[in-house]
């Protein structure tokens, strides 16, 4: 069985180009796990992996965002037979998605696909704590090895990828270079 490291590599999930990442920084390289959870089968893998990480907490609602996040987070939360929760970017961060909600008190797992800077994982934590909601894990897909991930609970990361740089767009090469963002 191949690890999560090759499938996100032999799927076509790494993009090469320039990009603008969720955290503002860029990079060469963009990992779209979307596409590797397009394909059933893999995303199937990945959830029982996320899943297995935190069999043995007591968890309420998972919470996901975004495209590949949410659907990694509805699967965890099918596996362990509890809630799904949705949340969204908006103006001043995330909010949860029309219709969603946790409570307070409640234990949430927060589940994503990759992080650069840990910004967004920071925001889902600051959202469910405001409604006083315990955080009790993130689970991710894949960390681009730029930062140690420090928010106050466990993190369970299936695949460290050591290989991607990221820079403030004020010293990013590509730009000297005059390379264009990708779309």
């Amino acid at each position: 069985m191949r690890s999560i490291k090759e499938m996100l590599a032999s799927e076509g999930a790494v993009l090469n180009g320039h990009f603008k990442l969720a955290s503002g920084l860029h990079g060469a390289k963009f990992l779209s796990c979307a596409k590797v959870v397009s394909e059933p089968s893999h995303a199937e893998k990945i959830i029982k992996e996320l899943a297995k990480q935190f069999h043995s907490e007591r968890i309420d609602f998972v919470l996901g965002v975004n495209e590949a996040g949410a659907i990694l987070a509805h699967g965890v939360a099918r596996e362990l037979d509890t809630r799904f929760v949705l949340a969204r970017a908006s103006e001043s961060g995330f909010s949860f998605a029309r219709g969603f909600s946790v409570t307070s008190g409640s234990n949430v797992l927060i589940i994503d696909d990759v992080t650069t800077t840990g910004g967004t994982v920071l925001k889902l934590v600051d959202l469910c704590r405001k409604v006083d909601a315990n955080v009790i894990g993130v689970g991710l897909v894949a960390t681009k090895g730029l930062r140690e991930l420090n928010v106050g609970c466990r993190v369970a990361i299936l695949a460290k990828l050591d290989d991607f740089d990221a820079w403030p767009p004020e010293s990013c090469p590509l730009c000297k270079k005059g390379i264009p963002l990708n779309g």
